[in-house]
């Protein structure tokens, strides 16, 4: 038959002791620890931030590159636009120097309506 074990209260509190021990022992080294661990946390945090930027920074460029994209084809349009009335300018002008050129100036406003209809 096995011995049978005896429990007292000094053993008792001698594990209990012991657990408490551990306890604080891991409590101070926990205290320790975060201290050396602070800078590792701000760089983390540092870095959370950059990416957070880099990420709004991306979506700025995307809606640029939108906003350049359509101020480009506006752009072209002003720009034909201007062809066009330079052109009738032209025709005008040599209409009103010469008082010929009545056949030219008929084809321009006919190119000019042309143009103002399908804008």
């Amino acid at each position: 038959m096995p011995e049978q074990i005896t429990i007292d209260t000094n053993t008792i509190l001698a594990w209990c002791g012991f657990i408490t021990a551990v306890g604080i022992a891991i409590g101070w080294l926990a205290k320790a620890a975060k201290p050396l661990l602070k800078p590792f946390r701000n760089v983390q945090n540092e870095l959370d931030d950059i990416e957070q930027r880099s990420i709004s920074c991306a979506r700025k460029f995307a809606n640029d590159d939108e906003r350049i994209r359509e101020h480009d084809e506006t752009l072209g349009e002003i720009q034909n636009d201007n062809k066009i009335i330079m052109e009738s300018l032209v025709l005008l002008m040599r209409h009103a120097e010469t008082g010929n050129c009545t056949g030219e100036v008929a084809q321009g406003r006919q190119a000019l309506e042309k143009y103002l209809i399908n804008r």
